[in-house]
């Protein structure tokens, strides 16, 4: 897997890969449905599998998922990190922090 994100420069690229992964793991086990797919025409599709088309496009989590998502992401964080803050996996969610 190649990525531009500076591994190791405290920009959160471990946070990034935990929510990445936390949201795969937690779809592919059926605990948060596949998100549907807001396609760049604005129609919404349920989605089984996303194409490389689709990944350019908004997808919508309910704030439920986003919640979940984000408290997997916190504790595969803390077993990279320890005692992570929180704020990059909420970053890495939300797209900003939530207090």
């Amino acid at each position: 897997m190649d990525t531009s994100i500076p591994i190791g420069a405290g920009l959160g690229s471990s946070a990034s890969y935990c929510v990445c992964l936390s949201t795969a793991l937690l779809a592919g086990t059926g605990r948060i449905p596949l998100p549907s797919v807001i396609t760049a025409t604005g129609s919404v599709s349920p989605s089984t599998a996303l194409s490389a088309t689709d990944a350019e496009t908004n997808v919508s989590l309910s704030a439920q998922d986003l919640e979940l998502i984000c408290k997997w992401s916190l504790e595969a964080e803390k077993l990279v990190h320890g005692k992570p803050s929180g704020i990059d996996n909420s970053v890495c969610t939300y797209g900003k922090c939530k207090f």
